[in-house]
Protein backbone atom coordinates (compact mmCIF):
# COMPACT_ATOMS: atom_id res chain seq x y z
CA UNK A 1 0.00 0.00 0.00
CA UNK A 2 3.10 2.58 0.60
CA UNK A 3 4.45 1.61 -2.70
CA UNK A 4 1.21 2.76 -4.32
CA UNK A 5 0.88 5.88 -2.40
CA UNK A 6 4.58 6.74 -3.07
CA UNK A 7 3.63 5.99 -6.81
CA UNK A 8 0.49 8.32 -7.02
CA UNK A 9 2.56 10.90 -5.21
CA UNK A 10 5.29 10.99 -7.66
CA UNK A 11 2.69 10.65 -10.90
CA UNK A 12 1.22 13.95 -9.66
CA UNK A 13 4.83 15.97 -9.50
CA UNK A 14 5.04 15.14 -12.99
CA UNK A 15 4.07 17.58 -15.77
CA UNK A 16 3.24 15.48 -18.29
CA UNK A 17 0.86 14.40 -16.14
CA UNK A 18 -0.89 17.39 -15.85
CA UNK A 19 -0.68 18.44 -19.50
CA UNK A 20 -2.06 15.17 -20.64
CA UNK A 21 -4.94 14.92 -18.49
CA UNK A 22 -5.92 18.74 -19.11
CA UNK A 23 -5.54 17.62 -22.93
CA UNK A 24 -7.41 14.61 -22.64
CA UNK A 25 -10.02 16.44 -20.55
CA UNK A 26 -10.48 19.30 -23.27
CA UNK A 27 -10.91 16.64 -26.43
CA UNK A 28 -13.02 14.03 -24.57
CA UNK A 29 -15.12 17.82 -24.15
CA UNK A 30 -14.83 18.75 -27.38
CA UNK A 31 -15.95 15.16 -28.71
CA UNK A 32 -18.71 13.76 -26.36
CA UNK A 33 -20.00 16.68 -24.82
CA UNK A 34 -21.50 19.19 -26.51
CA UNK A 35 -24.78 19.36 -28.13
CA UNK A 36 -25.36 20.86 -31.66
CA UNK A 37 -29.17 21.35 -32.73
CA UNK A 38 -30.34 22.26 -36.32
CA UNK A 39 -33.35 22.76 -37.85
CA UNK A 40 -34.40 20.32 -40.83
CA UNK A 41 -37.61 20.56 -42.37
CA UNK A 42 -39.64 22.13 -39.84
CA UNK A 43 -38.02 19.07 -37.15
CA UNK A 44 -35.79 19.92 -34.53
CA UNK A 45 -32.30 17.50 -34.56
CA UNK A 46 -30.11 17.57 -31.74
CA UNK A 47 -26.30 15.59 -32.09
CA UNK A 48 -24.39 14.98 -28.68
CA UNK A 49 -20.86 15.30 -29.48
CA UNK A 50 -18.83 15.47 -32.79
CA UNK A 51 -19.19 11.92 -33.10
CA UNK A 52 -22.68 11.28 -32.59
CA UNK A 53 -25.62 10.75 -35.02
CA UNK A 54 -28.32 13.67 -35.60
CA UNK A 55 -31.52 12.37 -33.77
CA UNK A 56 -34.84 13.86 -33.56
CA UNK A 57 -35.64 15.92 -30.38
CA UNK A 58 -39.42 15.25 -30.26
CA UNK A 59 -39.08 11.41 -31.03
CA UNK A 60 -36.59 10.61 -28.73
CA UNK A 61 -38.41 12.47 -26.12
CA UNK A 62 -41.79 10.47 -26.78
CA UNK A 63 -40.01 7.27 -27.33
CA UNK A 64 -37.29 7.19 -24.28
CA UNK A 65 -38.69 9.67 -21.77
CA UNK A 66 -42.36 9.70 -22.32
CA UNK A 67 -42.90 13.02 -22.67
Amino acid sequence: MEELTQGIIVLLKQWWFWVGSFVFIGLGQYLFGQRDYKEVGGKLLVRHGKLGKWINVEGHMKDDHDA
